[in-house]
């Protein structure tokens, strides 16, 4: 996929084990790598002059694939090129549903694909509930083996999602999306396979020139909420950021991997390697498990045994 995608890596102490990238570690030339590749100069150059090379000897024949958003833009074309791959399943996970008739649509066409090959799956991130419905469906799966966290939003507005009380942009790319990705991994550990999942979070190159002027307050979520604090597109790359620490911290125990852009392994961004961020880490870390009490996630990840409850 030309565009940046990130995932995270973590050892889930089972035979299937389940990856998700990540880099918690304070290195000085890991921020400094960061540091040269965030020019504005050298996003521009990545844009226009870097193609990435298309994996061609990867096999996914038997394979299970969860893409979220994926009607339109990356989500679309990761599945595609998941397809393209041998993937023997794919759900198409979309908040419209008729959008995500048409993209299967799209995806089987010119393709010796059984019917079954694709299905379209109803995923609100706007909603706890419709998250708490679609992981429990995913149980329903024979097996599942790659999730891309791929769906968000880039609002020009404050909007609430009045169900939850948060800022919409929080809701979707942070919250909600943390809330899926715990969720689903016990469905990963549960499983007999001698290969490990993988669920990647997509991130964006403009995650490097975040402002995060929010970052000094505790709690962090009322002052994210707030519409005097609104700012676009800053907090489109804010809720990035975000979903980058978090994703991180739940990795810390068993990471060994980096941000993943146009297929080589490279550095997070600076933020991430400083010690501020260290602290906006664990205030991020205390108040979502708060948030989100209602589904046990805490009890999830200790019963996983990759954090202390």
């Amino acid at each position: 996929m030309a565009n940046p995608a990130s995932g995270w890596s973590m050892d889930a102490n089972t035979a299937a084990s389940i990856h998700m990238m990540a880099a918690p570690v304070l290195d000085s030339r890991l921020k400094l790598a960061s540091e040269k590749r965030i020019t504005f100069g050298a996003f521009l150059y990545r844009q226009f002059f870097v193609t990435p090379t298309l994996p061609r000897d990867v096999d996914l024949k038997g394979k299970t694939a969860i893409v979220t958003g994926s009607n339109t833009g990356i989500g679309l074309e990761c599945a595609r090129q998941l397809l393209d791959l041998g993937l023997g399943k794919l759900i198409i996970a979309v908040r419209d549903e008729r959008k995500g008739q048409a993209a299967r649509t799209q995806l089987l066409s010119g393709r010796r694909l059984e019917n079954s090959a694709i299905e379209v799956w109803k995923l609100d991130l706007a909603s706890y509930d419709s998250v708490v419905a679609f992981a429990e469906r995913s149980k329903s799966l024979e097996h599942l083996d790659i999730v891309v966290l791929n769906a968000a939003v880039m609002k020009v507005e404050h909007r609430m999602v009045e169900s939850t009380g948060h800022e919409e942009t929080l809701q979707v790319n942070v919250l909600s999306t943390i809330l899926l990705t715990i969720l689903l991994l016990p469905i990963f550990k549960a499983q007999k396979s001698s290969e490990p999942g993988r669920i990647a979070w997509v991130q964006s190159d403009i995650t490097s020139w975040v402002k995060f002027k929010e970052k000094d307050s505790t709690p962090l979520f009322p002052a994210l909420d707030k519409p005097e604090n609104f700012n676009f597109p800053d907090r489109y790359s804010t809720s990035k950021l975000l979903g980058m620490l978090f994703v991180t911290e739940l990795a810390s125990s068993k990471a060994h991997g980096q941000y993943i852009e146009d297929c080589p392994i490279q550095p997070l961004v600076p933020f991430v390697y400083t010690a501020e961020a260290d602290r906006v880490t664990k205030v991020l870390w205390e108040e979502t498990m708060a948030e989100l009490s209602f589904a046990h996630v805490q009890r999830i990840l200790s019963d996983l045994g990759n954090v202390d409850s």
